[in-house]
């Protein structure tokens, strides 16, 4: 039988405060794909502000709307 994950596991939350700090500092360029760069901070985890929303259609990425914003 499979050992439970240890998220699941008294004391987990102890790896959750580093990983929280190292993520609020953390900016990703924008990808090959034309992808936004991700910025997050202790105000925000979202990454970007836009989303675009894409689909296979005959075997290829389309896009089926332009970016989307925060309303």
């Amino acid at each position: 039988m499979a050992k439970s994950c240890g998220a699941t596991q008294p004391g987990a939350d102890r790896f959750s405060y580093p990983f929280n700090k190292a993520l609020e500092g953390l900016t990703v360029p924008r990808d090959m794909f034309g992808g936004d760069e991700q910025k997050f901070s202790s105000k925000s985890h979202l990454g970007s502000a836009r989303a675009k929303l894409c689909q296979i259609q005959d075997g290829r990425w389309k896009s089926v709307t332009d970016y989307i914003t925060e309303m």
